[in-house]
This record gives C-alpha cells, structure tokens and sequence, in this order.
C-alpha cells in the first residue's frame, strides 16, 4: 500500500459537509489502471471514496496520468485537517451507507431509443424519460415512508428561453427527441448528461441545450450544469430571458428566503418576488411590479417553503455573472439565468458594419474619416508627432494621449478603439454559456445554514495533492513547484505580476458579466498599459472598452493559469483558472456555424468584443481545457477540446495531415497539431494520433539549417502533402509547437524528434538569445525568453549537457527587476507577459533543480 498526502481546502466552510470532486496526477509506471484507492483521515479512517481514471501514460491504458476522486468528508467523523490518498492491491475501497444507484432500461420493448433512466441514493429517486418532450418524469423525496413527489410530474422542472419579442422556446414541448447519457454511475456521484432543443409551441426548434445532474451518496441537494448555445441569427435574435423554472406544491401560505451580504431576508407571504443581482454591486426585489434597489450582492442562494415542502437553490457566482434572479411564488421557484427585469435583452450582434479606419496621424485619419463617415476609429499604429519612426507599428505615450485629446474633439459619435477591431458579422453565432448551480429539494429551511451551504458551493473545497509532488510527476510536463525559501526573489516577481497585471486590474475595471468574467483585457496591444494610466482615473473606467478582451493568445493563457495552481496550491489561482477556461471554453469558442462548418470548434482572436474577432486557428488552443478537466472531473472541457480537435481532422488534407492553405505565421499551421497531441494523450484515439503523427512529420522537415522553422509553413497540392514555406527562420512564429515536439517525442521516441528539438536549442546556446537586456527590451524581455527557455529546458532534459543550463540560469538571474518593472505596469508593457513568464520560469527553474540534486548526489 502507498500513501499520498492531499491537501483539503475548504475555505470559509470548515465543519460543513460537502462534497469533494479532485483530480490528482501520478507519475508514469506508479499507479496500475483498476488498483483500488480510497481516502483516510489522520487516523486511518477510512472515506468513501470513487475513483475515474481520466487519462493514461500510453496507449496501452496501463498507468494511470490522472485520476479522479470523489468523497465527501464528513467532520464529525473524520479528522479531516490532513487526508491521504491509499492504493495498492491491498487497499480496501470504503463504500458509503447510501450509495448512487443508476439504472436505464428501455420504455418499452417496441420503442426503439426510448429509455427511461433512474438515480436513487436512498434520499432522492429521480426518474428521467426521452420518451416524452420534458426528460423529468419524477423527483422523489424516499427518505421516510412517505415517499414524497417533489415536484408537479405534469410540469416537471424544464428549461425555457425567450426572444427579444416574448416568443418562448423550453424544454417541455415536443420536438427532436432529447439525448441522455449516463456519464458517471455511482456510488459517491452518478452523473447524467441531457442533451437537447428549446422548443416553441408551434414546433419551432431553439437553441441547443446541454444538463448535466450530478447526484451524491446520502444528499437531497443535485449539482446542475446548464449550458445553452446561440444558434440564432444575431441580426435578427436577442434573448430576453434564459432560465430553469422548478414547479411544486409546497402546501398552504408561502415563504422566499434569501441571502444578501451578510443579512437573511423574507419575501411576503404568497406574494410573487424577484430578487434580481442586476450588476456586480447592486440587487433589487419586486414585489407586486415595485422595484426597490440596494446597494451590494446577493449570497447566491434563494429557498421557498410552505406547509408540505420547500426547495433550496444556489448560482454559483452570482454577482461575478450578473445579471440573474430568483423568482419566488406559490407554484414553486424559477432561476433566471438572464433575467429580463432591470436588464435589456442580450445583444450578440456586432454592432459596426464596416472595418475601423487606421492612420499614424490626425491628417490622415480626418481624410479617412470623410471617405468613411460611418467607420470606427482604431489607435492602434497612430504615431501622431511623437519622436518615432514612421516606420513604426505603434506610438508611444505622447501618441496615445494625442489620441485621447483627438477622440473627444472629433469622435463622440465614433466607435473608438485602441486595440484590435475585427468586423465578424455573424456575431455571437455559436457562443454559448454555462452556469453551475444546486438544488436542494428538501433543505435546511434555517438561514445560517442555508449561507453555509452557498458558501460551499461558491468557493467548493478542494483537496490537490502536495504541489511538489504534482509537478514531479511530469503529468504537466517540466515545471517547478513555488519554492518561496529557495527562490524568493523570483516567486515574489511571479506573484507581484499576477496581481498587479491580472487581479487588480479585474477589480478595478469591474471586468464581470454573464459573458465577460474569467477573460482578461486584450493583450496584443503593446501600449496596453499606457492606456491603463492615461485612463485609469476617469469615471466608470473599464479598460475591456478601449482595447478589447484577450480570449487567448498563441501560447495558451489557460495553460499558464493552471501551472500556477499546480505549483503552488492555492485558492485564488484554482478559481481564476477556472474562471478563464470556462469562459473560453464557451463563450469565445465557436460551438455551431449554419453555413461554415470550417469554424465550428475555433476560439475567436481577442477583440473589441468577445466574438467580433475571426476564428483563429493560432489562438485555439485545448492544453488549458484539457487541464480544467483534468483538475475538476468537467466534462464540458473535454466536449470543447474535442469539438477543437475534430474541427482539425473534418478539415485535414487527403493526404492526412493538417491543413493551412494560405494563414499566414508559422503557428497557424503548428497550433492545430499541438492540439492533436496533447487530445491524443488525453484519449489515445487513433484517429488524432493519425494525424498528429504525420503532420509533425511535415513541420520538422521544414526546419532550416540554423535550428528555426520559416515564418509561414503552407500545405499545398492535390493531395496537401506538398509543404510550401514563404520568408526565412523566425523563433516567434510557432505558438505551442515546442509543447508538441515534446510530446510527440515522449509518445513516438523519434530520434528526427530529438535532434529537433536540439538543433533549436544549440541555435539559442550559440546566438546567446536569452541574454536580454531588460532595459533595452522592456515588455518583449520576458515574452523574448518564453520559448527558448523551453526548448533549453527540454534539451537538458534529453541530454544532461550543462551548456543548456547556463543560459537559463543568467535569464533567472535578469527575471526579477523584469517583474518589478512590468508590475508597475507603465509604459510599454502587455498583459500576456505574466503568462510567458510563467512557463519559462516553471521550466528553468525545474531542470536547474535536477541538476543541483544530481551534483548532490555525486
């Protein structure tokens, strides 16, 4: 038997029980696929424990990479201040008192894919059907001989949606028959995944819709994920309300609690309430169409309770995702997701018809403007009469602020931006949204409990394993755990850009919304934090107006985001990481195109607004998701970066390899195939490995006799196996493809493969490229030294030979006055530097510290 130690989190909400969903790595070779595993307590005892293996080493599912663990710590049984993870052949699984049962069994013998699908965990027996328009069939309270119906099994809970003109499409009406799969069985949680259509009444099919219940071992309260897409014309469609109503009959006078800051509030009795979270800092209840207003930002949670029954609801997130609402009256209780009260309707279009008008000076944009009197502004590239070459891509301080004085002279009828502005007429086509919640159909109706309860489900508990231990398993490739005694200045550099170049800026920009929390302000522009200072004092100032939102960059911001929790172990990185997968996973990922099916499964390129940028295939990146899913058990991570890697292999040339006809950069060609790798691991589906196999084969014959691949790598041919490159080396072109080679060599042990990734990194050694002046270079300093730093790393690795470390470690040595100087966050600056830093700081600092414990050990 061994053991591992794992570190339980549980925020605010020591001594509440609640369930734990985990994702823990292990080393190659350590943890044979079917070997039991259970959780214990200080003392031993032992936890009821389920256990899922999400990814494998190889192909041959041997050994586990990640495994997933569920249980639900019980405080009054268990010493839960430290927790171990045991496994091994002799390990006896704890099973728990009440365990999940599932069942699907068809509706009858003659109904060809009807089924009807039961989950009981001796508390709750729900019963689901997609035999009828409405999947619910039963919820059922079994815990006492009563056994309670919970809800109206002629209504049932169902999802609605309604357009700008009140026309109401839900899950309840008759349409395509609804998709349910059994994705978990039990017996800590079984989970169930619905797929369908809001429907109107005539027969007219809505937006897509995605449920996913997840059910535990002995609880009342079920786990909902809701995810709707856009597939509507934005031109033509705005939605007014998006929400899940759950009738009932709770019995005699009615009740509506709910938490607001730090007080507990009752709604009248039998009186129809809203209680709506319409900003990020101000909430309102309407009562009889009489709105009051109020400062600050609900709990999250609403509960309704009468003679016979009651029902508990929780949003996570409620004021990071406003505008939502509970909806308190005598027929049950209604969760508006987007409420239509206090709000105007959702609004997906872009709203400028024609591109943005650019010029380096006031001359030139007025001419522009009198061709194009409709046009937006864009700053970007406006040098006005600062001391610049003309030439250049980009002005400077003075630039900015004569642009600022030039927009409030001439442009208060204009679009204005300063960063980039594409002209995506289709809108938001294929967004699509996913909110967490809980329900509770019998709950504690007590206040305090029920915050408690909220509480738990806005910041869950967690329990990773030791952060040296996760990055020692190399499940994340090479990266050093924080090492704050070893490595103070550096730790304290990565730390301070965090917070100063991400955190701060979201709070003092307010950057929340429905469709904006978790992304980050655009960082493609190099005078981003200019623009920062010049504005930062004005009223109601939000950064995301003047340049737009990131989405993702070529080199995987959600990747980074993860790194930092998997190295460090904390909260605030675990939340904000998942903050950020979530939102580009749904809502800057194109999920449904009607005509171009080419797009469907590509993130948009960052923009003023979160979809008007094109579908990038540099910028679509599933290491980040694939990492969200593997920490969190979420399937919809794995569903969006598999709707990425197939969107590659329906548009691979018919020579099998991926295609990149005319995109100009290196990357668009690169990025799609670090994708299939990184799938591939994740799966060990041949199809991806297919491709991947052969289109890394075609990158690495286009590598010039100096180490770098061309600027631009191009398929050509009948066939698509002529490869066609245009200018010469460039080391800034690739995005994630040093993340490909790597993997593509531990997978396939290619010696081609590894004189590669050598060739790159003696180019480096030789050409002294690390060295950077962080004076001279300023904000391109540390993003200069991202992908070398890796491929150095990498080639230690291969190799031993110490001329790769030297670099790396003169670079480590640089780092910490260039992260004091970007954390001030003047001047020329961006805010994708914290994510380069993050994977050449991770990568050094590791293989320098194998070396110093292998000269130890010597």
């Amino acid at each position: 038997m061994k053991r591992l130690s794992l570190q339980l989190d549980t925020g605010e909400n020591f001594g509440t029980i609640f369930p734990v969903t985990q994702g823990i790595p292990f080393p190659n070779k350590e943890l044979e696929r079917g070997t039991p595993v259970r959780v214990v307590d200080k003392e031993k005892r032992p936890i009821p424990t389920q256990y899922t293996c999400l990814a494998t080493w190889n192909n041959d599912l041997a050994y586990v990479k990640w495994l997933l663990v569920d249980f639900i710590p019980d405080t009054a049984k268990h010493n839960c201040q430290q927790l171990y993870l045991e496994y091994g052949a002799d390990v006896k699984p704890e099973f728990p008192e009440n365990p999940v049962f599932t069942k699907k069994e068809p509706v009858d013998p003659v109904s060809i894919g009807n089924h009807e699908v039961t989950i009981n965990n001796k508390i709750l027996e729900l019963k689901l059907s997609n035999a009828t328009a409405n999947v619910f069939q039963s919820i059922k309270f079994i815990a006492d001989k009563n056994n309670r119906e919970l809800i109206d099994i002629f209504s049932g809970p169902f999802l609605y949606m309604k357009d700008q003109y009140g026309m109401e499409c839900s899950s309840r009406e008759k349409g395509p028959r609804p998709e349910i799969i059994i994705e978990d069985s039990g017996p800590v949680r079984a989970s169930l995944c619905i797929k369908g259509y809001h429907v109107s009444k005539k027969g007219l099919r809505f937006c897509p819709y995605i449920l996913r219940l997840h059910v535990f071992s002995g609880r009342s309260d079920v786990r909902i994920f809701h995810t709707f897409i856009f597939d509507q014309d934005p031109e033509r469609i705005r939605i007014s309300e998006i929400g899940m109503k759950f009738p009932f009959t709770p019995g005699g006078a009615t009740t509506g609690l709910f938490g607001c800051d730090k007080s507990i509030r009752k709604t009248r009795q039998n009186i129809k309430t809203e209680v709506i979270q319409y900003s990020d800092q101000e909430y309102a209840t309407i009562e009889n169409g009489v709105a009051k207003r109020c400062a600050g930002q609900l709990n999250g949670w609403g509960c309704i309770h009468g003679k016979n029954a009651s029902l508990a609801i929780a949003l996570r997130d409620i004021w990071q995702e406003y505008p939502k609402a509970f909806i308190f009256d005598k027929k049950g209780m209604d969760i508006q997701l987007f409420p239509s009260s206090l709000t105007e309707p959702l609004n997906l279009e872009t709203p400028w018809k024609e591109p943005f008008i650019r010029g380096k000076t006031e001359e030139e944009l007025l001419a522009k403007m009198k061709e194009h009197p409709k046009a937006g502004i864009n700053f970007k590239g406006f040098l006005g009469k600062a001391n610049v070459p003309q030439e250049s891509a980009e002005g400077n301080e003075q630039s900015m602020i004569e642009a600022k004085k030039f927009a409030k002279k001439h442009l208060r009828n204009r679009y204005v931006a300063y960063g980039d502005t594409g002209c995506n007429l289709d809108g938001g086509t294929g967004l699509s949204k996913t909110h967490e919640f809980w329900v509770d159909f019998c709950p504690d109706t007590d206040g305090a409990a029920l915050n408690n309860w909220s509480k738990c489900i806005q910041n869950p508990p967690i329990a990773p394993a030791q952060p040296s231990y996760m990055c020692d398993t190399g499940a994340l490739r090479i990266i050093k755990a924080c090492s704050p005694e070893e490595n103070s200045d550096i730790e304290h550099g990565l730390e301070l850009m965090f917070n100063e170049l991400w955190l701060n800026p979201i709070k003092k920009c307010r950057l929340y919304g429905m469709l904006d929390y978790g992304d980050l302000p655009n960082c493609h522009l190099r005078n981003d934090g200019i623009i920062y200072q010049i504005f930062k004092n004005e009223p109601d100032f939000k950064i995301t107006d003047l340049i737009g939102w990131y989405n993702n960059e070529g080199f995987d911001l959600g990747y980074s985001l993860w790194q930092f929790f998997a190295r460090t172990g904390e909260r605030k990185y675990w939340k904000f990481a998942e903050a950020n997968s979530e939102h580009v996973e749904d809502v800057d990922t194109i999920h449904f195109h009607p005509l171009r099916q080419e797009i469907v499964g590509l993130t948009h390129y960052h923009n003023m607004l979160h979809w008007s940028g094109a579908a990038s295939l540099s910028h679509t990146h599933v290491h980040g998701w694939l990492l969200h899913y593997f920490f969190t058990g979420n399937r919809r991570a794995l569903d969006v970066a598999r709707e990425a890697v197939d969107r590659t292999l329906r548009n691979q040339e018919p020579s099998g390899i991926n295609k990149n006809r005319h995109r100009l950069l290196r990357r668009e060609f690169a990025s799609p195939i670090a994708s299939l790798w990184d799938f591939y691991q994740a799966t060990w589906e041949e199809k991806y490995g297919d491709c991947a196999r052969r289109s890394v084969d075609a990158l690495i014959k286009t590598q010039t006799e100096c180490g770098w691949f061309p600027r631009d790598i191009f398929t050509d041919g009948d066939l698509g196996d002529i490869i066609r490159t245009d200018m010469g080396p460039d080391k800034g072109a690739g995005g994630m493809e040093c993340y490909t080679l790597y993997d593509a060599y531990r997978i396939t042990k290619d010696p081609q493969i590894k004189n590669t990734i050598l060739k790159i990194a003696d180019y480096y050694v030789e050409n002294k490229l690390l060295e950077v002046d962080p004076g001279e270079h300023g904000s391109e300093g540390i993003i200069e030294m991202n992908i070398p730093a890796i491929y150095l790393a990498f080639a230690f690795q291969l190799t031993g030979n110490s001329n790769y470390l030297s670099p790396l470690e003169k670079a480590l040595d640089l780092f910490p006055e260039m992260a004091r100087k970007y954390a001030v966050f003047n001047g020329k600056t961006c805010f994708r530097a914290l994510a380069s830093a993050s994977q050449f700081v991770v990568a050094a600092l590791k293989v320098i510290e194998g070396r110093k414990k292998d000269d130890d050990n010597n």
